[in-house]
């Protein structure tokens, strides 16, 4: 019950330090899937400046076209994993940013990432990509960039954070691009990606951002790889 009181304590005070960011107006809650079965629905249905908290599970990929809220309910333990994918075959960001050029969205306590099929690896995005918004605020987060089982060499990984916002604030989170290969006798390949991108201002407090560290190279290109060949 102590542990139970405590998360509770936690998420109460993470609401009021989100919400105090937000509009003047009153916000609203939206709890998924308690209120709500479908994140993305959950996101259509908000008002602009709502406060979304999502109860753990996996969801995306999802478009946020208006000012609000992500953010993982403590108590349900694991944070959501938010994955990109789409129907047939095709590729979204696990986040797109889709606004009309102003307000706030806040992420916070969000596990972001997934893996994109091979062969559909150039349709790929960042863990979280678009714009439209004044500030991006992603506190208490993983983004990583969309992974692929293998590749040829031909591919530079993506981004974990790749948008156009005026002002990018990252706090307590991890950032990190995907590499560009995941196979071990690769002999060429272009420079991996950057782990954070914006056309705007970027703050980072207490938070690690990596760029991809590229392939690894162990042999020329059609020899067999020794056993010893490095992962």
């Amino acid at each position: 019950m102590a542990s139970l009181t405590r998360n509770v304590t936690v998420l109460g005070l993470v609401l009021a330090v989100l919400m105090s960011r937000a509009a003047a107006a009153p916000a609203g809650q939206i709890v998924v899937p308690r209120d709500v079965p479908e994140l993305q629905q959950a996101i259509e249905g908000a008002a602009s400046g709502d406060v979304i908290v999502v109860q753990g599970g996996t969801w995306g990929p999802l478009v946020i076209d208006k000012p609000l809220t992500l953010v993982g309910d403590p108590v349900a333990g694991a944070a959501p994993f938010i994955e990109g994918g789409g129907p047939g075959g095709a590729y979204a960001s696990p986040i797109t940013l889709a606004g009309t050029g102003s307000g706030v969205v806040t992420l916070a306590r969000l596990d972001v990432g997934g893996t994109v099929d091979v062969m559909i690896h150039a349709e790929a995005d960042a863990g979280i990509c678009g714009g439209g918004f004044a500030q991006l605020v992603v506190t208490d987060c993983t983004v990583r960039g969309p992974l692929w089982p293998f590749s040829l060499g031909a591919t530079s990984g993506e981004s974990g954070i790749d948008v156009s916002v005026p002002l990018v604030i990252v706090e307590r989170s991890l950032v990190e691009a995907s590499r560009p290969a995941q196979f071990d006798c690769a002999d060429s390949a272009p420079d991996g990606a950057t782990g954070l991108r914006s056309d705007g201002a970027v703050v980072v407090l207490d938070s690690r951002v990596l760029g991809s560290g590229g392939v690894t190279f162990c042999v020329p290109f059609g020899t067999p790889c020794p056993a010893d060949c490095p992962p």
